[in-house]
């Protein structure tokens, strides 16, 4: 498809521009806190949010090469391919036979995105990205923008956990992030405006 590379690059560029951004929504999805009537929800939660924390420290810390690769083909390629299929290349399209709005489409199948992965605490960002992922198709027409995006989404947090483990640092450092200023905050959020009207534009 003519176009291909550019809507690749911008799809790419688009998600590096949007990280510090995804940070910040990160570590306030994850600093929430209900009222007290809904204590024993949230700590349930929490509790889910553990199981899969150290199920992800167990697979994603390793400094073998051999399992980097393995681990980009497990957790980047194949649920890139698998994912983008079924919610944007299949439920997007279910989805916009009932409601007939293509933003209203896109948003419901992101939230149902981010649902299916079962982390209370990652949910808004995921959803955002499941929603960055809609629109790479609505404006490219090409299911493989979004597996692009997708794919590069979870290899560049696969390839940062095998540099953590190979530079002996543990998971808990790894997700100890420090935070940005102001200005880095609003350059990544008028950056990815930028990027997105271009992406729109072309």
């Amino acid at each position: 498809q003519k176009g291909l590379p550019i809507f690749l690059s911008l799809a790419a560029l688009l998600l590096i521009a949007f990280m510090p951004m995804m940070q910040w929504i990160g570590e306030v999805n994850m600093n929430m806190s209900f009222p007290d009537n809904f204590k024993a929800v949230e700590n349930w939660m929490r509790m889910k949010e553990d199981d899969m924390a150290a199920l992800t420290k167990d697979i994603v810390m390793v400094d073998s090469w051999t399992l980097l690769f393995v681990n980009l083909f497990a957790i980047a390629v194949v649920p890139a391919i698998a994912e983008e299929y079924y919610f944007r290349g299949s439920l997007m399209n279910i989805v916009a036979r009932v409601v007939k709005n293509k933003h209203i489409t896109i948003w419901i199948t992101a939230i149902i995105f981010s649902a299916i992965h079962v982390q209370f605490f990652g949910f808004v960002p995921r959803m955002i990205l499941g929603a960055f992922f809609g629109y790479m198709l609505l404006w490219s027409q090409n299911i493989w923008v979004p597996i692009m995006g997708h794919f590069i989404n979870n290899g560049a947090a696969v390839v940062l956990s095998f540099y953590y483990a190979r530079q002996g640092k543990t998971y808990e450092e790894l997700q100890a992030s420090e935070g940005y200023s102001i200005i880095v905050y609003l350059g990544s959020f008028i950056l990815t405006g930028i990027i997105g009207w271009y992406f729109y534009t072309t």
